[in-house]
């Protein structure tokens, strides 16, 4: 998956007021679209040196095998092979730290910006001068980055699998498992059991992690679980506010789609390849 990058090293220890120098990653985002070196067909990121002249501000984010990336606060400047490409670009990132690199400082450049004012008293934050946080000058109120916990779940039964599709995606032909938030003083299985049967109805027991996976497009943690139905398979219907399918695929109707990106997809391939398997 995406932040499967070892050998190398990721370390998200913060240094305030750290500046970039010549060979520093730069960030810049616009939105959705992140800005990106786009000759030949590949995309790159902009290392400080190679587009010079930027003006503004530039927040330490974090270091990958000594590697610093930074946040732009200025807009990007107009460079002959340099342009915005759409967020879901980030894929074609290659060495594959790098779009990696790309998620994480999507979902720091996302919280910088709606944390700008104080929801206590409306004062402007301010960066803490010892961690990776936004104080209030006025009030002394602290934010820190937010991280969401989410499930996905591969519901089994035998040998199929239940699939779903989301609805209002036309654009994303591929299916996807039941998937879902967790609630305040939820326990994480308890989610699993809800969401299941909120989204598609049916009832699941012999729940088994699977694997985490970092989101940042989300600002979630999402947590794999497997598990089996517990009643009927016809007992399926999808729920019409949020899924337009929600049915059972033999292992041998799974097309294959392992895009070594998310945690879904590697899911559906584990099963399709395993079956029930070992975990």
């Amino acid at each position: 998956m995406i932040q499967d990058i070892e050998p190398k090293v990721y370390n998200n220890h913060y240094f305030p007021g750290k500046k970039p120098s010549a060979a520093s990653y730069v960030i810049f985002y616009d939105e959705r679209r992140i800005y990106c070196s786009t000759e030949g067909g590949k995309l790159a990121l902009p290392r400080l040196g190679e587009i010079g002249g930027v003006s503004g501000e530039f927040t330490y984010l974090f270091s990958i095998d000594g590697d610093e990336f930074y946040l732009a606060s200025a807009s990007a400047p107009a460079r002959e092979g340099w342009d915005y490409a759409p967020l879901f670009a980030i894929q074609r990132l290659k060495p594959q730290h790098l779009a990696f690199a790309a998620m994480e400082a999507y979902s720091l450049a996302g919280w910088y910006s709606s944390n700008r004012f104080c929801g206590h008293c409306g004062g402007k934050m301010a960066h803490s001068e010892t961690e990776r946080a936004l104080q209030c000058p006025a009030c002394g109120n602290l934010i820190y980055p937010k991280i969401c916990p989410v499930v996905i779940v591969g519901v089994r039964s035998g040998d199929k699998l239940l699939l779903t599709k989301y609805k209002g995606r036309p654009e994303v032909p591929f299916f996807a498992l039941v998937a879902g938030f967790a609630e305040i003083g939820e326990r994480i299985e308890d989610t699993v059991r809800r969401e299941v049967m909120e989204e598609t109805g049916v009832h699941v027991k012999n729940l088994h992690f699977y694997k985490s996976q970092p989101w940042a497009l989300s600002d979630s943690l999402l947590m794999g679980f497997f598990c089996d139905l517990d009643g009927d398979e016809s007992d399926v219907h999808a729920d019409e506010d949020e899924l337009s399918v929600a049915q059972w695929v033999s292992r041998e109707d799974i097309p294959n789609r392992d895009d070594g990106f998310a945690l879904t997809a590697e899911m559906i391939e584990y099963f399709r390849v395993n079956g029930k398997g070992e975990y």
